[in-house]
């Protein structure tokens, strides 16, 4: 079981901001040691993962596919990523094999491949 993901990002400050507009939410932050951290945070306020800054963090458009749950329906996110700076890489699509959702991906503003999951 993964406990926790994180997404490294170069320039935290238009990070934050493509989240916090990606999402629709204001993302709480943490400075620890050489490191700059925002927290997703779900609605229970707990934390999952976070977009990070610091040495020994480079962001990849081929590394690890990190889903990001839009509950219920992805769409709101997905039509806020290009006006957020980021770019729409495959629009919504049924995952096949079942009843496994829905997912879109995108390119965040730091050229990391991300992706977006929902059940509706």
């Amino acid at each position: 079981m993964i406990h926790w993901a994180e997404i490294p990002v170069t320039d935290f400050d238009r990070a934050k901001k493509f989240y916090d507009a990606l999402l629709n939410k204001e993302h709480a932050t943490a400075v620890m040691g050489e490191h700059t951290y925002g927290f997703f945070q779900d609605a229970d306020e707990s934390f999952h993962g976070a977009f990070v800054a610091g040495e020994g963090y480079t962001p990849s458009a081929t590394g690890s596919l990190i889903y990001i749950t839009c509950e219920p329906d992805l769409t709101e996110a997905q039509d806020r990523v290009e006006s957020s700076g980021g770019k729409l890489l495959r629009a919504k699509y049924l995952i096949p094999g079942g009843n496994n959702g829905y997912m879109a991906l995108f390119s965040d503003t730091e050229g990391n491949t991300v992706a977006l999951h929902s059940s509706k």
